[in-house]
């Protein structure tokens, strides 16, 4: 256990600084055994593969967590493979990538209507998560672009009672303080 979750006293922030931690921990047990494999494969925009019994589309929405994001949809099952675009019950890190593009493409990701969402953190859903995810977004944006506060002041905003119970809960706080910053409004 890292000295962090030892010398944490809330419950949530304790399993998040050992999970982190056992992370980082089994990376580090496999940096041994990595190996670069280079791509047999590149595409650019959108990549359709059919087999035998289905079909499923790889694109790339552009950069909303990461600044190359990309989703696995299977269209016949309507099934979408989110990754860290979409994020059930966790905090989901917006310094990455861009905040903007995050949410034009969480749009585009609802358009698809999927029935199933695999997410990159958190339980299976279903298309619901996505309206979540949005807003999420929104109360992080009206939160920031309300405030004309210090940036310490804006570090002590509690969680909103919605997503309170969401695990990741320091990368609230990160949120709050980059996108204060994003939009512009540090004094």
């Amino acid at each position: 256990m890292s000295e962090r979750a030892k010398n944490e006293s809330d419950p949530r922030k304790r399993r998040e600084a050992e999970n982190t931690y056992g992370e980082f921990r089994a990376i580090s047990a496999a940096l041994p055994e990595f190996q670069v494999c280079l791509p047999t494969v590149a595409f650019e925009g959108r990549l359709t593969l059919h087999g035998a019994k289905r079909s499923v589309e790889l694109f790339s929405p552009g950069g909303g967590h990461t600044p190359s994001d990309t989703v696995l949809w299977l269209p016949d099952e309507q099934i979408l493979f989110a990754g860290d675009l979409v994020q059930v019950g966790f905090h989901p890190m917006v310094g990455e990538g861009s905040f903007d593009q995050w949410t034009e493409i969480l749009e585009q990701l609802a358009g698809l209507a999927p029935i199933r969402v695999v997410p990159g953190h958190g339980p299976v859903a279903d298309g619901a998560s996505i309206m979540i995810m949005q807003d999420y977004f929104a109360m992080l944006r009206g939160l920031v672009t309300q405030q004309h506060s210090s940036t310490e002041v804006i570090e002590e905003i509690d969680i909103p009672e919605r997503f309170a119970h969401w695990e990741a809960p320091s990368v609230f706080a990160d949120n709050v303080k980059f996108l204060h910053q994003h939009f512009g409004v540090v004094k």
